[in-house]
């Protein structure tokens, strides 16, 4: 389904009760935030958006014009990179006088309407997600709280991300709040260094909220978290989309947020292994992001299969986005604990210095 040629964007009604919104200033992203665009108008074409993309050129505002549920802005927000924009963002939209603001990162794709995931939510409960599976995916006796050395009185199984989050006017002290812990000089200091190399309080911005909300004046907001696995499908590196989820999917179906949040499909040429693009070519993201490929309007060679063992891989899955990486998320799921067992014993058998 194609959004009419004809259709002009639209300044949206400030009076909005529901608005999607996001930002990006990266030229380089742009394939990712068209796929955002084009996948929402196809699933939720009746859901505003609202799109900051500094960057913007005339051809692209010539295609966003195609769909009559976004409103193009270009004015920059102060921040310091693209995702440390979001409290300011949100604030904007509440600011404006929308009731509900649901920012959404412009690497995520949508597979289904997701007016359902927030129908029925109190104003006072703010939505995040869940943290991908990787090394800082625990947020173990609220330690990144404890970094900033706040007082603590709740600790959560996990690190929060914010590829999607909703906020109400009832959260605006906890945005006012976070966006100031972002301009700290703290935290801006640690952004200069490479991302392993932080205190992981200070990795980026959902670790700062994540502290915020185990502090003790933020320990009563209600949270609804999405779910990896089951709401989102956090697609980070080899370990993401784990055996367990792929079951999870082949029951259920795609859950309606996909995020390719380390490895961008687009930028793929030349930079990682063999396996790598196999397992991007067998990504759910990718498999969506091919459902639109005439949508696009600019070079989509990048969602044909890169990689030999891919074409493989896709052939025997049927192209079905559960089955067709599943050789690659078994080997991981097995292989993974077992080396990290192994590494454990190594470093106990080491002789002590």
């Amino acid at each position: 389904m194609r959004a009419a040629r004809n259709a002009q964007t639209r300044t949206i009604d400030r009076g909005a009760k529901m608005i999607v919104c996001t930002y990006d200033n990266r030229k380089e992203a742009e394939p990712g935030i068209r796929l955002l665009i084009a996948s929402l108008y196809r699933q939720s074409p009746r859901l505003p958006l609202i799109l900051c993309y500094p960057a913007a050129d005339d051809q692209f505002r010539a295609w966003a014009r195609n769909y009559p549920n976004v409103s193009l802005e270009n004015n920059l927000v102060p921040g310091h990179l693209g995702w440390d924009v979001k409290p300011q963002m949100l604030l904007r939209m509440l600011q404006r006088g929308h009731e509900e603001v649901i920012w959404i990162d412009t690497d995520i794709v949508i597979t289904r309407a997701i007016e359902p995931v927030f129908d029925g939510l109190s104003p006072d409960a703010l939505v995040v997600t869940e943290e991908a599976l990787w090394g800082r995916h625990s947020d173990f006796d609220a330690i990144r709280a404890r970094g900033w050395g706040f007082d603590v009185a709740r600790v959560l199984p996990f690190c929060l991300n914010t590829g999607v989050v909703r906020v109400t006017a009832h959260h605006r002290g906890l945005l006012e709040t976070w966006k100031s812990l972002l301009d700290s000089p703290e935290y801006l200091e640690a952004q200069r260094k490479y991302i392993l190399e932080r205190p992981i309080h200070l990795i980026g911005d959902q670790d700062v909220l994540t502290a915020l909300l185990c502090r003790r004046d933020f320990a009563d907001v209600e949270l609804k978290i999405l779910r990896r696995g089951s709401d989102i499908l956090q697609i980070f590196g080899m370990k993401a989309f784990t055996t367990r989820e792929r079951f999870k999917v082949l029951r259920h179906g795609l859950p309606p947020f996909v995020h390719a949040q380390q490895f961008k499909p687009w930028n793929s040429s030349g930079r990682f292994s063999t396996l790598q693009a196999a397992y991007l070519d067998t990504s759910p993201y990718t498999h969506v992001a091919s459902q639109y490929r005439a949508d696009l309007g600019e070079n989509s060679d990048w969602l044909k299969p890169q990689n030999p063992i891919g074409q493989i891989l896709l052939a025997l899955g049927f192209a079905n986005p559960a089955l067709a990486g599943m050789p690659i998320a078994l080997g991981v799921d097995v292989a993974f604990p077992i080396g990290k067992r192994l590494k454990s014993v190594v470093r106990k058998l080491k002789p002590s210095r």
